[in-house]
């Protein structure tokens, strides 16, 4: 769900985009803070 709003959100601030390197990244940048979010939450940062 994260993935999919940021991408939402990027076409409503810029609704000519068609490069998917660029509308990606958000949608990216949210999913990767929600994989941070997670592995803190279940006590694995900085475990091997």
């Amino acid at each position: 769900i994260p993935f999919s709003n940021a991408v939402k959100e990027y076409f409503i601030a810029h609704p000519d985009a068609n490069d998917p390197r660029k509308y990606m990244t958000p949608g990216k940048e949210a999913m990767k803070q929600v994989v941070i979010h997670k592995i803190n939450v279940c006590g694995s940062a900085n475990r091997i």
